[in-house]
């Protein structure tokens, strides 16, 4: 890559194609395509440009490439002047804007043909080797149309380099320096959206910006079977589950009612047992051996009613479950509830503890 500027100053001479020699630029193409034809006004306006870009090159405190490069692109439109083509290309490289330098490098050999001299051809053949060889390309895309990308590398050494890029109605693919790079997708009345990655030479990566979830696009460049293609691709994030047809309050209604049994169950075989254990002591000799008769008749008394309130839970839960099965036809499928039922046993008491996510 070079290491200085051969910028070519405003006396340099404009080269004009007529239209049956114009190349227009691809879609694809990130260099401005030659203009067909030139006008004499033009031509004046074009050396203005030419001659600012110039200024901003040869600035005494350093090159100024971000300013130079508009001014090249602007007097290359108006005069399809090969030189301002080559300072566009050398700006691109500076700038970090790879894949334009690359388009702008080869449309110059290309279009001054055998007219270029030997040493100015080496160098810009050198450069587009070096350019070549390190590329990343990466091709953006949105469900949006008129996206903005902001890219900024962070260089080991050095300050960071931004670009800012629109992203029209149809995907940008971007030929971009390797490294670390954040891109931000912004889009009018959307939060911003950053993608940051580290970019190696030959990468070849797609990214697509999606705002609009589940929205038909209609802008121009899309249509509506591509957003029923995105919208399909999505559709597994919002689906309700269906339960089978039956609503999450019969799930509910249902599990509390196993749970409820299987505590009634429980603490109704230990407060039988309980309480035989309490008539096997309640002796003379056992009360003079210092059993607590009275702590013992309170733990089979607080059974008993343990035993009795499970069994009413139970047979409100099972008429409240048979309700809502036979009436779930008239309810919409509500979300999934995921429910666990958990053993807990106690000192002196035995049952069992639902824990439910809805």
């Amino acid at each position: 890559m070079r290491r200085g500027f051969n910028v070519h100053r405003v006396g340099a001479s404009f080269v004009l194609a007529s239209s049956l020699l114009a190349t227009a630029a691809s879609a694809a193409d990130p260099c401005p395509p030659h203009p067909a034809s030139t006008a004499p006004e033009d031509l004046t306006t074009a050396r203005k440009h030419m001659a600012a870009g110039v200024a901003f090159m040869q600035d005494p405190e350093g090159a100024r490439c971000e300013e130079a490069y508009p001014q090249f692109a602007k007097a290359y439109e108006l005069s399809g002047s090969l030189n301002a083509l080559q300072n566009m290309a050398i700006c691109a490289a500076k700038l970090e804007l790879d894949g334009e330098a690359i388009a702008c490098f080869e449309r110059y050999l290309e279009r001054k043909g055998a007219d270029i001299a030997a040493e100015d051809k080496q160098q810009v053949e050198n450069d587009l080797r070096g350019l070549k060889a390190a590329i990343a390309h990466v091709t953006f895309s949105s469900d949006l149309p008129g996206v903005t990308i902001q890219d900024t590398r962070t260089p080991r050494r050095g300050p960071e380099v931004r670009n800012t890029y629109k992203l029209g109605s149809t995907k940008l693919r971007l030929g971009v320096h390797p490294g670390d790079h954040s891109f931000v997708a912004q889009a009018k009345g959307h939060p911003d959206q950053k993608w940051t990655i580290e970019l190696k030479s030959g990468d070849k990566l797609s990214k697509e910006f999606l705002f609009d979830v589940g929205k038909p696009v209609t802008a121009e460049g899309f249509t509506e079977s591509d957003a029923g293609r995105r919208r399909a691709a999505l559709s597994y994030t919002s689906e309700p589950a269906t339960n089978h047809g039956l609503p999450a309050s019969f799930w509910v209604a249902g599990s509390l009612t196993l749970a409820a049994a299987t505590g009634w169950a429980v603490t109704g075989a230990l407060a039988l047992k309980r309480g035989s254990e309490y008539e096997a002591t309640n002796t003379l000799s056992n009360a003079v051996a210092g059993v607590d008769l009275a702590r013992e008749h309170d733990d089979v008394k607080a059974l008993n009613l343990s035993a009795d309130v499970l069994m009413g839970v139970t047979l409100a839960g099972a008429v409240t479950t048979v309700v809502l099965g036979l009436t779930s036809s008239s309810v919409e499928p509500s979300s999934s509830a995921h429910l666990t039922l958990l053993p807990v046993w106690t000192e002196r008491a035995v049952g069992a503890s639902l824990v439910g996510q809805f």
